[in-house]
């Protein structure tokens, strides 16, 4: 989910990157994709539909930048203010999010780690 929500365009200003222009950019079907971005787990994705999604989400679990901004999310708490500017806010962003937040606080109270801004924090931050 995270790095659905981190995807992003290339650039300096880097617009959130709808489920179409990801459907696009991997060749998935539009439907799988908001499927694959909603999946806790990616144990039932093939390791071709895990490449192609990843590769149209600019994400390279490789590339340590990359695994670092994902870090720096989690450890920090995610705003997602630039969601906020995305036409897909409503029906695409928040939905994610609070799905995020509920997966990510289960996990938490069985690790004990990370801090997680709640969507309506993450909401808060963005409107101030």
């Amino acid at each position: 989910m995270l790095v659905r929500l981190l995807a992003k365009q290339r650039g300096a200003a880097g617009a959130a990157l709808s489920d179409e222009e990801i459907a696009i950019g991997s060749g998935i079907p539009l439907a799988r994709i908001q499927t694959i971005s909603r999946m806790e787990s990616w144990d039932t994705i093939t390791l071709g539909e895990l490449r192609a999604f990843l590769k149209a989400c600019h994400f390279n679990p490789l590339d340590s930048a990359d695994r670092n901004r994902l870090n720096a999310y989690r450890r920090k708490g995610p705003k997602f203010i630039y969601l906020k500017r995305s036409p897909h806010w409503n029906d695409t962003f928040l939905p994610l999010i609070r799905q995020y937040h509920e997966f990510s606080t289960r996990n938490e109270d069985i690790k004990g780690e990370g801090r997680l801004r709640s969507p309506d924090q993450a909401l808060e931050a963005g409107s101030s």
